[in-house]
């Protein structure tokens, strides 16, 4: 009887940012994987178990970063390949709990340190690079992770402040 050489990769997202990689052989002797960020080799790997899994973590390995991956296995006889991507999610701030009400002529100052996250791990810390007005009640500025919310005239402590927030992460200050 002979026996035909299989294998079965599979490449998930696991909370998010990880990649769980695992392949299942039949009669298939010490494949090589390479695993491709893009197009440039993070890994080059002999592997010996029939039952192989590995999580790929930024937290182990500082390349598993937002892109797209390639799991190349070869053997003497066949090749397989899967694909996956680490998307780039958006910043998210938590403003939840915030009183930005000011009265008329008065200032508010607003700490968001601790708000503002990159679900990617290499985007953090993110900091707050701008901010706006946008129902031209207020005047507003930034430094740091402070927010200043100047109230013009006949603004009262109940109405809502529209202000446009920007955060930055670290990664694209040059």
């Amino acid at each position: 009887m002979v026996y035909q050489p299989r294998a079965s990769q599979t490449a998930e997202l696991k909370d998010k940012v990880n990649i769980k990689y695992s392949v299942e052989l039949e009669h298939i002797e010490k494949p090589e994987l390479r695993v491709l960020k893009d197009s440039r080799e993070i890994l080059s790997k002999t592997i010996n178990d029939p039952n192989y899994s590995k999580l790929f973590s930024y937290e182990n390995n500082k390349d598993i970063t937002k892109r797209d991956y390639t799991f190349i296995l070869n053997w003497e006889t066949g090749a397989d390949t899967t694909k996956i991507k680490i998307p780039d999610y958006s910043i998210q701030f938590n403003l939840s709990g915030i009183d930005s009400g000011v009265n008329e002529g008065g200032k508010e100052v607003i700490d968001l340190e601790g708000r503002l996250k990159d679900p990617n791990p290499e985007g953090n810390p993110v900091f707050l690079s701008n901010a706006r007005t946008l129902d031209g009640k207020t005047s507003v500025s930034v430094n740091g992770y402070e927010l200043t919310i100047n109230a013009m005239d006949n603004v009262s402590r109940d109405e809502k402040n529209v202000v446009e927030l920007e955060a930055t992460s670290y990664r694209y200050w040059l």
